[in-house]
């Protein structure tokens, strides 16, 4: 797991995070992303990325709450891997984001985690949320600061 936080509304840093069209710029490891499918917006998005070993991964996002000051979704990869996105707004000008990564019960993947994974994964989650800073700072919306949390609930 990874926490960061950012000088920004809640609002802008989950467009920042959540947003598959600025995955390449701040995910680490991520070259490009493709086929980007809404079928019901914010729940069950999917996109193809293309990593930068060569690797082709499938997301599948799955938005499980959303509050004026909380928002909490998850990602699936066509592997099994999941990485669980908590964003809190610290105030109405700082959002704290954290990533959880998890990986699937099963025995060639857990060994491989625990002996080489564990320490790539850690440094690739801090790296992407110190690439995530600027994306976040360069995020303009229509509305772009809160005028008050019950104008967005």
């Amino acid at each position: 797991s990874a926490t960061r936080v950012y000088d920004a509304w809640i609002v802008r840093a989950f467009h920042a995070a959540g947003d598959f069209i600025h995955r390449p710029r701040w995910r680490a490891g991520v070259r490009t992303v493709e086929q980007i499918q809404h079928w019901l917006p914010r729940i069950g998005m999917r996109c193809v990325c293309r990593m930068d070993n060569g690797d082709v991964v499938t997301l599948t996002s799955k938005y499980l709450q959303w509050l004026s000051d909380f928002v909490e979704f998850c990602e699936t990869d066509s592997t099994g891997n999941m990485t669980w996105y908590t964003l809190r707004g610290v105030d109405d000008n700082r959002t704290e984001v954290k990533l959880d990564y998890y990986i699937p019960r099963k025995f060639p993947t857990t060994l491989w985690f625990r002996l080489a994974g564990k320490s790539a994964v850690k440094q690739s989650l801090d790296r992407s949320l110190e690439n995530l800073e600027k994306v976040v700072a360069e995020i303009r919306l229509l509305d772009d600061e809160p005028v008050g949390t019950a104008d967005y609930q």
